[in-house]
């Protein structure tokens, strides 16, 4: 059964602790906001002018009617005084008019104080669009940063993950591959023994000994090679033969290749 080694368990809580360090999902903190200008935008009517709704018009309108009395008055006392302190009609009649001179003056702004009041919607129009582009530009560097964050883990988890499992398919192998050396070795070890018993054997019987390649005869060498074969490919085989690790001598070694050639 397959246990991981020292650096694989190591490799593989790495793997689990960059799994852990990606962001949650995304939490705007804009949100809000962004929906109340954008609310605030969409409700607005179309621009009418309603002088009694509009402070300055009242504070002009204030002041006109103040001044349109006081003429009123000092018309009224001018009339009184060329009469004999009696304004009669034509006093009544003059103080109006100057009265109402100013109300006419008042009116002459109205298309001033309408422009100024246009204007002021106007404003306050291109301010809260304003304000909702930048913070919907903020939203949009939040966002971003937040993927930002959100790949960089996931690359950091891809790395771990692949370096864990590279680490693990590896000590896996070695350890198959142990497992079959000592297969292998007892194999060997008992083809060997027959091998031996099989040649004490025909010597007894015909007087005439195997031939052997610095110890070791046909038989065992290709119960070396059928081991070889057996988790190896040819190419493999014919390699491990023609280096130095093959556990075999030159003479071992030159023989195993004639016999695997046959």
């Amino acid at each position: 059964m397959y246990q991981e080694s020292e650096t694989v368990k190591k490799l593989r809580q790495q793997a689990q602790a960059a799994d852990r360090t990606a962001p949650g999902s995304y939490v705007s903190a804009n949100e809000e906001r962004l929906n109340q200008l954008y609310q605030a935008l969409s409700d607005r009517k179309a621009f009418r002018y309603d002088p009694s709704a509009d402070p300055l018009y009242q504070s002009y309108r204030q002041q006109y009617v103040t001044l349109g009395r006081r003429a009123m008055e000092d018309t009224l006392g001018q009339a009184a005084g060329l009469t004999g302190g009696y304004a009669g009609s034509y006093g009544q009649t003059a103080g109006q008019q100057a009265y109402d001179g100013y109300l006419q003056q008042l009116n002459g702004r109205l298309p001033e104080l309408a422009n100024l009041a246009r204007q002021s919607y106007q404003d306050q129009e291109d301010r809260l669009r304003q304000q909702y582009d930048r913070l919907q530009q903020q939203e949009q560097t939040d966002y971003s940063r937040w993927r930002d964050t959100l790949s960089d883990a996931w690359q950091r988890q891809q790395q771990a993950q692949a370096l864990y499992r590279d680490a693990r398919d590896f000590d896996y192998q070695q350890q198959r591959d142990a497992v079959a050396d000592d297969h292998w070795q007892a194999d060997y070890n008992l083809s060997a023994a027959k091998a031996s018993a099989s040649s004490s054997s025909g010597s007894g019987s015909s007087g005439k000994a195997e031939k052997t390649y610095d110890g070791m005869t046909d038989a065992q060498l290709t119960a070396r090679l059928q081991a070889l074969r057996s988790r190896l490919t040819l190419a493999q085989t014919v390699k491990v033969l023609q280096g130095s690790n093959s556990g075999l001598t030159k003479a071992q070694a030159a023989r195993a290749l004639q016999l695997l050639q046959n």
